[in-house]
């Protein structure tokens, strides 16, 4: 028996056919998207939290999948085979820069991703630094993911009271609030601070608001 809530939690693949029926009846209006995060955790416990937003409910149908973690390569390989399943109109990869002994891999993602047409939504190291930009506007350099991970602690502790968890599925419900400082920020730094450079050259930045904005429709 299918599961009512099914896309509502961002899981499972959209029909084809059942969306072409209710378009053509006038029922919606929504794009179907993709959206596969590097990380088993921390990026679709991101998404699935702000997919629950009205505001995107209304505009998307979203499906939201996990990777194995640590390896940009894996999570295109995997949007390609979840693309190739179902007739989204965009398909997104949340994935990290991360450090010189994975720009190989790093490389090999992209030129999975522009053979399949699929947008890389970078972060330079790590995702973490969209969650950095909800607290601070920085473009100061992380030696890895963990010095980014530790700097979002620090904000995490002061203000919710414990420290950050990459396994924390109200990791938006938190930070909700914050989003719009964050876009501000993560823009800033990009545009500004790094001059639109290119974000493997740029620790730290992200490019994860440019997603969220799509989402939101900002």
């Amino acid at each position: 028996m299918t599961n009512p809530n099914r896309h509502h939690r961002g899981e499972g693949r959209l029909g084809r056919r059942e969306r072409l029926v209710r378009r053509s009846l006038g029922l919606v209006k929504k794009r179907a998207i993709l959206i596969v995060g590097e990380g088993r955790e921390t990026e679709p416990n991101y998404f699935r939290g702000l997919y629950g937003e009205e505001a995107v409910r209304d505009r998307f149908h979203a499906v939201i999948k996990r990777g194995i973690g640590f390896c940009a390569s894996a999570a295109v390989n995997l949007a390609i085979g979840e693309k190739a399943k179902s007739d989204y109109d965009q398909v997104y990869c949340v994935v990290d820069v991360e450090d010189v002994a994975r720009r190989d891999d790093l490389s090999k993602a992209v030129t999975l991703a522009r053979k399949h047409s699929i947008t890389l939504i970078l972060s330079n190291p790590c995702f973490e630094v969209w969650l950095l930009s909800h607290f601070e506007r920085t473009s100061r350099s992380f030696v890895d993911a963990a010095a980014a991970a530790e700097a979002v602690s620090r904000h995490w502790q002061a203000k919710f009271g414990n420290p950050y968890s990459k396994g924390d599925k109200q990791i938006y419900q938190r930070l909700k609030n914050l989003t719009d400082h964050a876009i501000g920020n993560a823009r800033n730094v990009r545009e500004v601070d790094h001059g639109n450079g290119l974000i493997v050259d740029c620790n730290s930045s992200t490019d994860v608001y440019k997603l969220v904005c799509l989402l939101l429709g900002r």
